[in-house]
């Protein structure tokens, strides 16, 4: 299956709750928390570089509801090498 999604920004501030889990995509807020999470930043300002340049990708973390930790990350996202096939993934912490 061949989708075209070349900008993923639309999809911003997109939430998700449940009873036991929280899904969302990232705000700016959330840039000195992941950089605890992401092995790609290490300051708080890379984390907000990196929050900012999510344009190619729908990414909701997700948290515990009751204790607020976030426990992973589910996401699709296109790439240029996917020859504008869409990839869905997940992490977990």
């Amino acid at each position: 299956m061949s989708i075209e999604l070349k900008d993923f920004s639309m999809h911003k501030n997109i939430e998700i709750k449940t009873n036991r889990l929280f899904l969302r995509t990232l705000k700016e807020d959330d840039a000195l928390l992941l950089k605890d999470y992401i092995d790609e930043v290490e300051t708080e300002e890379e984390a907000l570089e990196w929050i900012r340049g999510m344009n190619h990708a729908v990414m909701f973390y997700v948290w515990l509801t009751e204790t607020n930790e976030i426990i992973g990350r589910v996401y699709i996202h296109s790439k240029a090498d996917l020859n504008g096939e869409v990839e869905i993934g997940y992490w977990t912490v």
